[in-house]
């Protein structure tokens, strides 16, 4: 995941050997979901999915109002 800490948008890389399907959730520090299961077919292959920031919840790593 990149960048960090991030503004607007969330990258994460994903290497998938062959197409499939993947679950992503995202936690903060202390094991909180800071985004819900989202499923997603991703081809074989270096894939980039992008999560916009209005998409996670709770972010609580960060305090975004310094970003």
């Amino acid at each position: 995941m990149y960048p960090n800490p991030f503004k607007d948008q969330l990258y994460l890389g994903v290497n998938m050997i062959k197409n499939g399907e993947i679950i992503i959730e995202i936690f903060d520090l202390h094991g909180k979901s800071c985004m819900n299961e989202y499923s997603i077919n991703i081809p074989e292959g270096l894939n980039t999915i992008v999560v916009p920031y209005r998409c996670i919840e709770q972010f609580s790593l960060y305090d975004q109002s310094n970003l």
